[in-house]
This record gives C-alpha cells, structure tokens and sequence, in this order.
C-alpha cells in the first residue's frame, strides 16, 4: 500500500471503528465523541495486532475480524442523538494533521536538541509485533520490548505491515497517533474556558515548534499524552457535573478510567499523573460528603478487574516470554545506566533535572568564537527541550503584557468562561503533583532536562493555562499580535531546521542509525518531489495562523485600549 493510503486510511479505520463502538454511549457530544473515537480506534487497532502477533494469526484474519466486531457494533446499537460541531475545528484538525504528516515528507532525517535513537527503538519495537524481529532484542544495551508498554508500538505496526514494514510507512501512521494531542488539547481547554479558548490554544499549539517537534519524533510521548488530557477532560467534566447528576458524573469517571489505562498501556509515565488526578478525586469527594460512595468497595472492585483485563494481557505474554526476573531487570528504573542509588543523589538529580527542564539562557550559551554548529545546538536545546522554548516567545509576551497591565491597573475583567475552583485546582494537581511524581522515574540527571518526557503533560497544563488566560484578558489587537509573533516565530524555527539537518554531521547517531539499517524516510520516497511537499508544508502552516486569526476577528472584543 501506498503512503498516501496508509496515511488516510489509518485515521479513517481508526475513527470508523472507535465510532462503531461508541454508538451505545448517550452523552458524548461532537467533539468529545471525534476524539473518544480516535482513542478507542486507535487502541481497538493496536489490540488486533497484538492478537495477531501472540497466536500467529494472519494480519488478514485479524482484520477481518475486528471489521466484523465494529459492524455489529454499528448495527445492533442505537442512533446517537444530532451532533452539532464547533465549525473551526474539523478545519484545525485536519489541518494539524497535514502539517505532522508534510513534516515527515519535508525533513530526511532527526537532528538537534540532543534527540536521537528513540525513534528507531520504537520502529524496531513495532517490527516485531510484525514478526520481523527477535522479541529479545536489546537496544543500547539497556531497554527490551520489555521496558516500555506497547499501544503505541502496536498501532503504529498494525497498518505499518500493509506498507511492507518500511520507515515511511512507520511515519505516516505515526501522524495520526502523534497529531491527536491537539484534539485533546482542545477538549480540555473547552471544558476550562470555552470554545474560543480551545480553538486559540489548540492553534497556537499547531504553531509551536516544542510541541510540534514532540510530534514529529517518531515516538510514544505524544499519545501518552493524548489519552492523559482525555482523562482530565473527562474528571473535569465529572467535576462540573457532580452536583447535578450523579450518574453522568459517574460515566464520566467511566471515561476518565479508560483513557488513564490506555495512556499507561502507551507509557508508564502516564502512572504519576493518573495518580495525581486520583489523589484530587479522593479529596474532592472527600470534601463533598461523598467519600464512601467514591470508594465503595464495589464500585473499587469493578474498575480493579476492567483495569487488569486490559493490562493482564500484555504482562501476562512477557512473564511468559522472558520470565519475572528478566521482566523487571527490564523496566525503565533498572534498565536505566548511571542512576542516583542514594537518597541524596535522587533529590539532586531530580533537583537539576527540573531546572534543567526550565531552562535558563545564560546556562550553557555559545562562548568565544560562535560557530554555526555551536549556536545550532544550543538553540535546538532551549526550543526542543526547555520551557522557555515551549512556552514562545508569542505567548510570553503576550502574558507579560497582561501582568504590565494589571500591575498598571489597566486591565479588564476576564470574558467568556471561567474555570470553577475545583477545575483549576484539579488542572494544578495534574501538572503540579504529577510533575512531582514523575522525576524519581527518570533517577539520574539529563543536561537536556525531561521536559519532552517526563514532564511532557505538565508543560501541556501551563500551555493550557496560558491560552485561557490570553483568551480571557486580551483584546482583539493583542491577541492578534499574539498570533501574528507565533507564526513569524514558529517558521523562522522550523524552516531554519530544515535548512540545519541539511549540512549537519552525517556522521551522527540518528543518520548512522538511518544508514546501516537501511531505512527510507517519506522525505527520500518522494525524491525531486520534495520541494512540492515543502510548499504545501509552509501552506499548511501559514493557513494554520490565518485561521486562528480570523477566528479572533470574528469575536467580539474589547478595542485594545485595555487588551
């Protein structure tokens, strides 16, 4: 099969399905129901090829019949109620969709921000669920298919052997699962600050080489992610729900449950954050007088053994493949050289590890002589890595005009829609808690911090809040500066990485990597059509900026005397 027909057909299989399955669930709106249906899709998928891969069964076979199951599906459940869609975001969408899928047609090759080999570990973890490899392959003498979960491995591999079990056939699917973030980001600033704040956020996102390089990077981090803010959108909306029903309030937590499970089956890095969000819940119910019913054992009992029919089996083949010792000397924490093993050296790599994540300038800038190479590295290290980079220069400046203006006392009163108390907390634990969480789990220090893992989903929470406070507080004038800065900023950093990979080392790992093991790149398959898919790349990208511009301009805003 063709690129081209992997990269539609995977989203539409993956949609059709999980919409297929869906049809019974009342109480899912439009855009809640698009991107439940993705995920569900999406995980459908990567457990027909798990069976595939643990009883020898054909691809065939296996599609045959999940195809199957989903009809039955269709038919035997009832009619969803009329939808009514945001008419921006089917736009946003497929638009953030293009541009993954044109990035990985544009670039040759990974470079810059210290990234390398993660994106083969993963292909080569893909290959085989494919059959293609030995299951106890090791990488960098350190990690087995056994040290990381596998959804991501798996769906990208279920399409992927329709292409031959080739690279770009491993990009193209991959633009799928690593562009629906924004469609959960989108839900969660909904749900927080309404619709003109998700489609802000959710452009400014598309705009932003931080997030965008995550999801380029042939890797699980993005998916993770997806399902995590799946899940606080859907304990947000329990949230907001509660005290007016109950039972939808309790499907909700339904919801919440199946994306956090799913978001660990792609990462154990989910666990901390999956954890915070729970803790929140627990004292939340504790303060509403409803702290038994939350924890009745019954209702605790039931979702323990949903949870263990969905992981038992994937631990269930590795206990049985590489027995419990083998299987956990492979985990993460132990696979891991050069690890802290005393109290006092945990708390000070975790220590430089988050500021190394914040960034700094002054730390490690170009000295002397500056040299291409020299600045290349280091500005690929605060815009890939740090959260100077992530957070832009754009929206930076946006907010620090709105804190001149309140210091000033020339400020306004926030418009629209206003997180409750228990939203914003809840969005505070989640990034706050299980940021904390999550630094023993990388227990050694990285010069280039862990903010494109570990702490991936906190950075997302700022970048909500900041979207939402400049939806609130900025005028029209600003916020179309705002817009206007991020797309400048963001094409001068991309288009100037895509000049960089050019005339870089070829010597690197990542081109070593791509080297000897032969691989093609979408960018290589389209050979003199490239520069075709670099014009249509930087379409894509300035239509990005012109939609959330034009969306501005339709609101009704204050002139900007005071935003």
């Amino acid at each position: 099969m063709s690129a081209a027909g992997l990269a539609l057909g995977f989203p539409l299989a993956a949609s059709l399905v999980g919409w297929a399955l869906l049809r019974r669930v009342r109480d899912l709106d439009a855009e809640e129901r698009l991107a439940a249906a993705l995920g569900v899709g999406i995980a459908v998928l990567a457990g027909a090829q798990f069976l595939a891969f643990a009883t020898g069964l054909g691809q065939g076979v296996v599609v045959l019949g999940m195809a199957l199951a989903a009809a039955l599906a269709w038919l035997t459940a009832p009619s969803p109620p009329a939808l009514r869609w945001d008419p921006w975001l089917p736009g946003l969408v497929l638009l953030a969709w293009l541009q993954i899928l044109l990035i990985e047609a544009v670039l040759p090759g990974f470079a810059g921000g210290n990234w390398y080999f993660d994106w083969w570990m993963h292909y080569d973890a893909a290959l085989i669920f494919l059959g293609e490899r030995d299951p106890h392959t090791v990488w960098g003498q350190d990690f087995s298919i056994a040290s990381r979960n596998p959804l991501f491995n798996l769906a990208v591999a279920a399409p992927m052997g329709f292409g031959g079990g080739r690279f770009w056939a491993f990009q193209a699917t991959a633009a799928t699962t690593n562009g629906a973030v924004v469609l959960a980001l989108y839900l969660v600033l909904r749900g927080l600050f309404g619709r003109r704040a998700a489609i802000l956020g959710a452009g400014l996102a598309c705009l932003n080489i931080w997030l965008m390089h995550l999801a380029w990077f042939t890797w699980s981090k993005t998916l993770v992610a997806f399902y995590l803010l799946l899940a606080l959108h859907f304990h947000l909306r329990s949230l907001q729900r509660e005290a007016a029903d109950a039972a939808a309030a309790g499907r909700d937590f339904a919801g919440f449950w199946l994306a956090s499970v799913l978001a660990f089956l792609t990462h154990q890095l989910a666990a901390p954050y999956v954890a915070a969000l729970l803790a929140h819940g627990v004292v939340w119910a504790w303060r509403q007088g409803r702290l038994g019913a939350f924890l009745a054992p019954r209702r605790l009992g039931g979702y323990a053994l949903a949870t263990l029919a969905l992981l038992a089996p994937w631990y269930g083949w590795l206990l049985a493949e590489f027995g419990p010792g083998s299987m956990l000397r492979a985990s993460p924490l132990l696979a891991m050289n050069e690890t802290a093993v005393t109290p006092v050296g945990l708390l000070h790599a975790m220590g430089m590890n988050a500021l190394h994540s914040i960034g700094p300038v002054f730390v490690d800038m170009p000295r002397g002589p500056i040299r291409a190479t020299e600045l290349y590295r280091w500005l690929t290290k605060v815009e890939f890595n740090q959260a100077i980079g992530a957070i832009t220069l754009a929206q930076g400046l946006g907010l620090l005009v709105l804190l001149w203006r309140r210091v000033a006392g020339t400020g306004h009163a926030g418009r629209g829609v206003a997180p409750g108390a228990a939203c914003a907390t809840a969005l505070a634990v989640f990034a706050l808690l299980g940021a904390a969480l999550s630094l023993p789990l990388h227990p050694r220090e990285d010069p280039y911090g862990l903010l494109p893992a570990n702490l991936f989903p906190a950075m997302l929470a700022a970048l909500v809040w900041s979207a939402g406070l400049l939806a609130r507080h900025a005028g029209r004038r600003l916020l179309r500066l705002v817009v206007a800065v991020a797309t400048l900023e963001y094409l001068a950093l991309f288009w100037s990485h895509v000049a960089a990979v050019g005339w870089l080392d070829p010597n690197d790992i990542n081109s070593g990597l791509k080297a000897t093991n032969g691989l093609v790149f979408l960018a290589d398959l389209l050979g003199p059509a490239r520069p075709l898919a670099m014009a249509a790349l930087l379409t894509m990208q300035l239509a990005l900026g012109v939609l959330a511009a034009r969306r501005i301009s339709m609101e009704r805003l204050p002139a900007d005397t005071a935003g």
